[in-house]
């Protein structure tokens, strides 16, 4: 999945970014599971949180 979001992103720094970002499969984080292994079902919102200052 993430290959196809740079392929669809050239030239920027997209997977930098995504790289630093908490990562959301709906309200559920998804840090300790194995990328290759997710399943994201169809209308699952996937959401990818930068990091930012505050709280």
């Amino acid at each position: 999945m993430l290959q196809r979001v740079a392929d669809l992103h050239p030239g920027t720094r997209l997977m930098d970014v995504i790289g630093v970002c908490s990562v959301l499969l709906g309200d559920r984080p998804v840090a300790t599971e194995d990328p290759a292994e997710l399943l994201v079902p169809p209308g699952s919102t996937l959401e990818f949180l930068p990091p930012f200052a505050g709280g």
